[in-house]
């Protein structure tokens, strides 16, 4: 399961190993005999295992501490089911939705749907029974430990989960209920040995039709006085438990063979599963999947799909605003490189990049097209030399015209629009100078401003750049302004926003009302001159902020907006957004600025930055050209041509484990916009090189490589003396 990549089941299912073999060393009856010889044969399989698996695991490690799920909170960890779907285990209608029948609670059947079947839940009961009976109470224990777990926050172990390594990285503590239902099943196997090989005891199969018809009239006792006919396959479910009464009744009497019991008690289960599993919403769909999405084809149409394949230049990226299939992962069916999608692994720069000049809902999922700034430099960056959408809101946004950059190349249907971007940065650029910020948000809030030009500006974080570009590195001074720094307001108050990772300071319930403000006072400027003022933020309002700002720097008094702010799919922080709020001049002293909403839309504040801006650059980029470029899965070849020291951006993702070479000089790659790759070039005509040498993934192979020779060998030599 760790080489197939599924995380999150090789986890649950370590847990089970684990509880497993502990109750059986500690509690177990033949705890005698598995001291010391078989605990340490266990713990040596383990280690094994564990070792086999590092050309996984250690790899996975260190995309796991840079991608989003550094991100995840502790409502991500614990959020789990209702208690209420375990109606489901026998009644798979209870929330409709199945069979036709509407829905009367909104439900995901992913994860509220666990159907065992009538006879399946009777004989995994009886398998509880049967083991409590021979006084093994691990099974019992596991299955109400995982369905508790399950629960979440609706429980009352969700802080504990949360505090635990390894489990606390996954979301939908709801998934925790596969290893129940994995538990079940065993017990429906031990129910079925019982009950059909004899091994219940005497009394047990004497009474057990009493108890069936027990429970047989009274849940149609219970049916009739809590109304509970109105559940959508109650009485299926009534139907059914007395067929199953019957036949065990009859096999108990030996008035039916057990043979034709069994076959029984299978064919109902088979024609339960088949009567509400087939052909419903979990298992199908209204659209033909060899049209919907295809090599060839998006919802039926190929029309776009050919254009885009028509550009031959193979340099360019592509941003869909579109259906799920556009804006989610079809790109990788089609072949196509694009900047969205749904990936639980996205790198956490990558993500907070594209939120940069995207609202998205789940991480790179652009949401609407309200809040999209397609005009802004980072979607040059990023290679998007297409542009696909659907949004109507988004399609009367982007301006069509000789001063735009966009261009209408295709109408399919009036539905799909594609645009091409006559901006985007075709793979490689060349910086003579380069500036640098304090940190990585300082670096984000800068590039989503409008003063961004990605071809002119190359920014670092501090501590990325190396000693020896000092003389070609300008430092921009800036203020940060916290949140607690807000020296009056009309509302609102300091908080801690704890639906975060970790909690952050935040300024919150301010701005709901029209005519709001705040005030900041700024220290005294390092250095004198234009600074630009960006805010960090949430805005999840049906409408977004307006706000207004009042600037005074001694006797001189500046004013920018009223400026629109962008919003955000959700109040969550890690959903902030950057956005400037204008440009103002400040000469020595200290200043202040009020900030006033114009709009009822509320905000919340986390930082606001005053960042200096340097002079224009001269639009000569050091004369530079590129060709000969090439590349592949694992590597980036090309010749640069400048007349000046430099550094050369590739627009390719920051990922440790690139090695790079100037004319087969190995050189430092450095991190560059936040999540782009730079190397520094001496003037003239080079070679460039970058390959992916991964560190991780060779320490992990060689791991276990070396412990599977291990394992042949002490086979071979244990073979040879047997």
């Amino acid at each position: 399961q760790i080489l197939a990549g599924h995380w999150q089941h090789s986890a649950y299912l370590g847990l089970l190993l684990f509880l497993y073999f502990a109750y059986e060393a500690c509690f177990g009856p033949f705890r005698a005999k598995l001291w010391p010889r078989w605990i340490t044969a266990l713990l040596t399989i383990g280690g094994v295992g564990a070792a086999l698996a590092m050309v996984q695991i250690i790899p996975t490690y260190e995309l796991g501490n840079l991608s989003v799920r550094r991100y995840l909170t502790y409502w991500d960890v614990t959020g789990g089911n209702e208690p209420r779907f375990l109606w489901t285990l026998f009644l798979p209608n209870f929330f409709g939705g199945l069979k036709g029948t509407p829905k009367w609670y909104p439900y995901d059947l992913t994860f509220q749907y666990v159907f065992l079947t009538v006879p399946g839940c009777l004989l995994a009961l009886l398998g509880l029974i049967e083991t409590v009976r021979r006084r093994n109470f691990f099974w019992l224990g596991l299955v109400l430990l995982t369905i508790e777990l399950a629960f979440g926050n609706n429980g009352h172990l969700a802080w504990l989960l949360y505090y635990i390594p390894v489990l606390n990285l996954f979301r939908n503590a709801a998934t925790f209920f596969d290893v129940a239902n994995f538990a079940l099943c065993l017990m429906v196997s031990v129910g079925s040995e019982g009950l059909f090989g004899g091994t219940l005891p005497e009394h047990f199969r004497k009474y057990l039709p009493v108890g069936l018809t027990v429970l047989l009239f009274s849940a149609i006792a219970l049916g009739l006085v809590l109304n509970l006919g109105k559940i959508y396959g109650w009485y299926h479910m009534l139907a059914v438990l007395a067929v199953v009464s019957l036949v065990v009744t009859a096999m108990l009497r030996k008035r039916l063979p057990p043979r034709i019991a069994q076959w029984s008690l299978l064919g109902i289960v088979v024609f339960e599963l088949c009567f509400y599993n087939m052909n419903q919403l979990l298992n199908c769909s209204n659209h033909d999947p060899r049209k919907y999405l295809s090599h060839d084809l998006a919802s039926g149409r190929a029309r776009t799909l050919q254009f885009l394949r028509s550009d031959r230049s193979r340099d360019f990226r592509v941003g869909a605003f579109a259906d799920d299939q556009w804006s989610g992962n079809g790109s990788n069916v089609w072949r196509i490189p694009g900047i969205l999608g749904w990936n639980p692994m996205t790198l956490l720069r990558y993500e907070d990049y594209i939120r940069g000049f995207i609202s998205t809902s789940r991480y790179t999922l652009p949401y609407g097209g309200r809040d999209q700034n397609l005009d802004s430099s980072m979607l040059d960056m990023l290679g998007t030399k297409f542009v696909v959408s659907v949004d109507s809101v988004l399609k009367k946004k982007i301006p069509l015209g000789p001063s735009s950059k966009f261009e209408l190349m295709l109408d399919d249907l009036g539905w799909w629009r594609t645009y091409r971007n006559k901006n985007y940065l075709s793979r490689t650029w060349f910086y003579p100078k380069v500036y640098v910020l304090p940190g990585y948000k300082q670096t984000i809030a800068l590039m989503s401003s409008s003063w961004f030009d990605g071809r002119q500006v190359l920014l670092f974080e501090k501590g990325d750049l190396p000693p020896e570009t000092a003389k070609m590195v300008e430092e921009l001074p800036t203020v940060t302004l916290g949140p607690g720094e807000v020296a009056a307001a009309s509302g609102g108050s300091l908080k801690l926003d704890l639906n975060c990772a970790e909690p952050l300071p935040m300024f919150a319930g301010w701005g709901a009302k029209p005519g709001d403000w705040l005030r900041y006072d700024v220290p005294a400027v390092a250095q004198s001159g234009r600074y630009l003022l960006v805010i960090e933020y949430t805005a999840a309002a049906r409408l977004p902020p307006s706000l207004e700002i009042t600037f005074q720097n001694g006797e001189r008094m500046q004013r920018s907006g009223p400026i629109n702010l962008p919003g955000t799919s959700l109040w969550e922080c890690r959903k902030w957004r950057c956005t400037d709020l204008g440009s103002f001049e400040i000469a020595e002293g200290p200043s202040q600025f009020t900030i006033t909403s114009r709009r009822s839309s509320a905000i919340q504040i986390y930082s606001l930055w005053l960042i200096y801006l340097p002079s224009p650059v001269p639009a000569d980029a050091g004369g530079f050209s590129f060709d000969d470029f090439s590349t592949t899965t694992n590597s980036v070849s090309f010749r640069s041509h400048q007349n000046r020291d430099g550094h050369v951006l590739l627009n390719e993702i920051y990922y440790p484990g690139w090695e790079a070479s100037v004319d087969g000089k190995p050189t430092e790659i450095l991190r560059a916009d936040g999540i782009f790759r730079a190397v520094f070039v001496p003037s003239g005509t080079h070679r460039l090189e970058f390959h992916f040498r991964p560190r991780y993934f060779t320490w992990g192979a060689a791991m276990s490589l070396l412990t599977l020779v291990g394992c042949l060998a002490y086979t071979a030599v244990h073979w040879r003396h047997t």
